[in-house]
């Protein structure tokens, strides 16, 4: 079974909103970019990667959907999520916070990774998001003028982040000093609590085995973490949410999944399928558009801007109503970007904003003749582990990019359209 969502039927049009747009969160439901383009996305796998998730660890999850659950959708994945019996979620704003507690109730956790500016605070208490606090010695005094003037009524949760190496955002773990201050900064704040501690981790997607770098480094940040959970144990400090383990450290370091102190694991990208070889985890999204056009040319017909590409005589040229304003990207690489048209790989000849162009020599060479019109099915993205040439990440290897920038940024304006096939 499959239900179709665009934007103009999204099940929250906050959803659809990207801050900077320039339209309203109505303004963007009403503009329907149906152009042949899909994102599919598989509900049950997401649904069975969570519960293979939660089985690996042994602990309770807190389910990452930042980014529109890696472009998903943050609201159907949410409420997939929850029906699964998720708890707990992460999001990277406090605006995809709010808009997950509008769809999902008061009861699941929801934490916001990233930064909240002080205006936020009122709205976090109220609608009891917990916000990270990612520094001590500028934003809590930031955080304190702004709630003197206005009390919030309910305490604000925090989850503290060490920074044990990643250098983004949080306390740096390596002087206990600051961390047992902060702490108790923050319990002994009335209108705050500490209900979180949590470190993310630099280099763990490495493969363990073949990284001793790489691994020194995760060990090291997992030794940091627990060296400062324990000092804080010391001070009676029992946050009821402690995580380090992302995705890819539940699938390589137990160390940071198995201690009886770490009540949850992480993990965004495995919910997708994106994790290593011989893992649980299933594909759960593919991109796939459709031909609008094939044409046969005369030899030295010029294709596209500039005419950059030359056809060959009697040479059979496609378009693709699809283009890097939704997030298929040029390469990076000698390679070209390549489609599949059945069981047929052909090349992109010409890319631009909306459109691209592709050789159908191939396919024609194959099958005997070019592919019908709108009645085809065109893989951008498959739903394939790598080395399949079409997966995620050989994709993403061509546009020079990590598997999740490929995966995130296709562009809202691909219909999105939900399978509940049984996995």
């Amino acid at each position: 079974m499959e239900f179709h969502v665009a934007p103009a039927e999204a099940p929250n049009a906050e959803d659809w909103f990207v801050p900077g747009d320039g339209l309203s969160a109505a303004e963007l439901a009403d503009i329907s970019e149906d152009r042949g383009s899909r994102r599919v996305v598989n509900l049950d796998l997401i649904g069975a990667n969570y519960r293979a998730a939660r089985t690996m660890a042994g602990k309770d999850v807190i389910a990452v959907v930042k980014a529109r659950a890696y472009g998903a959708g943050l609201v159907p994945v949410g409420k997939r999520l929850m029906k699964e019996g998720c708890t707990a979620f992460a999001v990277a704003s406090l605006g995809a916070g709010l808009a997950l507690r509008r769809e999902l109730g008061a009861a699941p956790m929801i934490l916001v990774l990233g930064y909240t500016p002080p205006e936020g605070l009122l709205k976090a208490a109220r609608e009891r998001i917990s916000l990270t606090l990612t520094d001590d010695d500028d934003l809590w005094p930031v955080y304190e003028a702004e709630l003197q003037r206005r009390t919030p009524g309910l305490p604000i949760h925090f989850h503290m982040n060490l920074d044990t190496g990643m250098t983004r955002v949080g306390i740096p773990a390596h002087s206990a000093e600051r961390v047992i201050k902060m702490a108790e900064t923050i319990q002994d704040a009335p209108w705050a609590t500490l209900q979180g501690l949590y470190t993310h981790f630099a280099s763990a997607d490495s493969p363990r085995a073949e990284s001793p770098d790489d691994e020194a480094l995760t060990l090291t940040q997992i030794r940091l973490f627990e060296d400062r959970f324990k000092d804080l144990q010391g001070q009676g400090v029992s946050p009821q949410f402690v995580h380090l383990a992302n995705s890819p450290a539940l699938e390589q370091y137990s160390e940071a999944v198995e201690p009886t102190w770490i009540t949850h694991v992480r993990p965004g990208s495995v919910l997708h399928g994106m994790g290593l070889d011989d893992t649980p985890f299933r594909r759960a999204t593919r991109w796939e558009t459709t031909l609008v056009r094939v044409e046969q040319l005369a030899k030295d017909t010029g294709v596209g801007y500039g005419h950059k590409y030359r056809a060959k005589a009697g040479q059979y040229i496609g378009t693709l109503p699809v283009g890097y304003a939704d997030g298929f990207m040029p390469p990076q690489t000698h390679e070209p970007n390549v489609v599949r048209i059945d069981d047929v790989l052909v090349p992109v000849v010409s890319l631009a904003m909306d459109m691209c162009m592709v050789d159908l020599g191939p396919y024609v060479q194959k099958k005997g003749a070019p592919p019908d019109v709108s009645r085809t099915v065109v893989t951008l993205i498959s739903d394939a582990a790598s080395p399949e040439p079409l997966s995620a990440e050989s994709v993403a290897e061509r546009w020079g990019q990590h598997w999740a920038i490929a995966l995130s940024g296709i562009r809202t304006r691909n219909t999105r359209v939900y399978t509940s096939a049984a996995p």
